[in-house]
């Protein structure tokens, strides 16, 4: 540290008191892993964050670590007001729970504060230090300037960026910075790397990796005080005693320089291990591509439960992506609980998965099946109670009858697999709703004329035995279902006759 260096640090942040040291000592190193979810509250959930919060619980949950809930809303511009909430609500009913973090108003655990925007002062002094070490200074180009750069890169066909002969204000004199600042001049910090060749790190997922070291001179902390993710994330997960940085796989070709950043401030190698997971796509016109939320409704974790999928099925889908054998081990133990699945990271396919919504139903189908009696009460209940459409509320004034459908075959060895989200019940059982069954009727078959379908108390031995009556079971059948239910295939057939004549 120069008394040159020194001098500037203190005139760029005269208002900061503690030191590196200070907050270090303040969030000693834990005892176990750390894991962190560190979303952007910029709009509805992506099923790759919803993924991601999936893959951190159960890491830390096998390695007896925690999990805590970081809001980067440092890109204010972006923010969409709710979208925190929303954010904690929806992992909420996917049953995955914080052990620390934002609760939506309040930070609580010990490596708080958890929030981005509560955290300036904090990085201003992380800032102040970078200052310090002759490794970032303040760079005055405008907008309008740094636009014309850009332009006149892209023109000649080079990297666009702030870099080599395009920088500017990396050696401005002390005086000068001084006069712009009490002029009122706006200013953003620029990160200087002095780093050649590659940086490279081991990846949990990818191995040995190695990026070239940036000579771009990336802004660290922006014009109204708050840093990038670049700075904030160093700061942040220093300071959290983050063990594993789980981000998707976009986050990569920034690595280096994040990397860069880090030995700039500690000198050292990285406290924690990357792990960057593949990112979920949807195959167009032969291209793979990203799932967007703009473009695709399956990339709204809020699509499928808006749909009825449950949250259980849409879990188990996505370690199917992230996790090459557990389809395997969910074959060879149908009705373990997930808990008992090993996730490893080695497991984790490189390649960017291909979303298979045939899939994901037939998870789901599987997932209910398996479900009690008392099971599909509660989650049927609950997802139809106050939807405001006439099939709900058919649903509901009708409960005991799609309840009884529901229970034909079920907590059996061979569970019935017809349903693969809660919205399908309606068009599967509508039969069975009094105000909807004239609509299945198909017409009246001569042979069932002054058949009585329904008699109180009949077996289905005596109700067997009425049919054969008619004709034998594999011709008079199909007749009868296709009368009662307007379907070539059904539950089974006596128990609907039943289920119909309910009162």
């Amino acid at each position: 540290m120069t008394n040159k260096n020194k001098e500037l640090a203190n005139l760029l942040f005269p208002h900061v008191i503690k030191t590196v040291e200070d907050y270090l000592q303040m969030y000693p190193p834990r005892k176990g892993v750390a894991l962190r979810l560190a979303p952007s509250p910029t709009g509805d959930v992506h099923i790759g964050s919803l993924g991601m919060a999936v893959v951190c619980r159960k890491i830390a949950d096998q390695l007896g670590g925690i999990v805590f809930l970081r809001i980067e809303d440092t890109d204010q511009k972006r923010e969409i007001k709710g979208a925190t909430e929303r954010l904690i609500e929806v992992v909420e009913r996917f049953r995955i729970w914080f052990d620390e973090g934002f609760d939506g108003k309040h930070s609580y655990g010990k490596y708080g504060l958890y929030r981005q925007s509560d955290r300036k002062d904090i990085y201003h002094t992380f800032a102040k230090r970078m200052v310090e070490k002759g490794r970032a200074y303040p760079c005055f180009c405008t907008s309008n300037e740094l636009d014309t750069m850009r332009e006149n890169q892209q023109k000649n066909k080079q990297n666009t960026g702030y870099y080599g002969d395009f920088v500017k204000c990396s050696n401005i004199s002390f005086k000068d910075i001084k006069k712009r600042i009490e002029d009122g001049g706006e200013w953003v910090l620029r990160f200087l790397p002095q780093e050649e060749g590659r940086v490279e790190w081991n990846d949990l997922v990818r191995g040995k990796s190695s990026l070239p070291a940036t000579n771009n001179h990336p802004i660290i902390l922006k014009s109204n005080g708050l840093p990038p993710y670049n700075l904030a994330h160093i700061v942040d997960d220093t300071l959290m005693r983050t063990s594993h940085v789980v981000r998707g796989e976009e986050w990569l070709p920034s690595t280096a320089e994040h990397i860069q950043i880090y030995k700039a401030l500690f000198g050292k190698e990285m406290a924690w291990e990357y792990c960057h997971m593949p990112v979920i796509s949807i195959e167009e016109n032969g291209n793979k591509r990203k799932l967007s939320k703009r473009k695709d409704k399956t990339a709204l974790v809020e699509y499928f439960l808006d749909i009825g999928y449950p949250p259980q099925a849409v879990k188990e889908y996505l370690l199917t992506l992230y996790n090459t054998d557990f389809e395997m081990w969910r074959i060879q133990n149908p009705k373990t609980d997930i808990k008992e699945f090993n996730f490893r990271f080695g497991k984790i396919g490189k390649n960017s998965p291909l979303f298979d919504i045939a899939k994901l139903n037939h998870i789901s189908r599987e997932v209910i099946s398996r479900m009690t009696n008392a099971e599909i009460k509660h989650y049927v209940k609950e997802f139809f109670t106050g939807r405001k459409d006439k099939e709900s509320k058919a649903i509901l004034e009708n409960f005991d009858r799609i309840l009884a459908m529901l229970a034909i075959d079920r907590e059996t060895e061979k569970p019935r697999k017809d349903i693969g989200k809660w919205i399908d019940i309606y068009d599967e059982y509508s039969y069975v709703i009094p105000s909807e069954a004239t609509k299945n009727l198909g017409a009246i078959e001569p042979r069932l004329k002054g058949f009585e379908l329904y008699k109180k108390d009949e077996t289905k031995e005596q109700w067997l035995a009425r049919v054969k009556e008619i004709g034998s079971l594999k011709e008079v059948m199909p007749i009868i279902r296709k009368f009662v239910t307007g379907r070539e295939s059904s539950p089974d057939l006596y128990q609907i006759i039943k289920i119909v004549h309910m009162k």
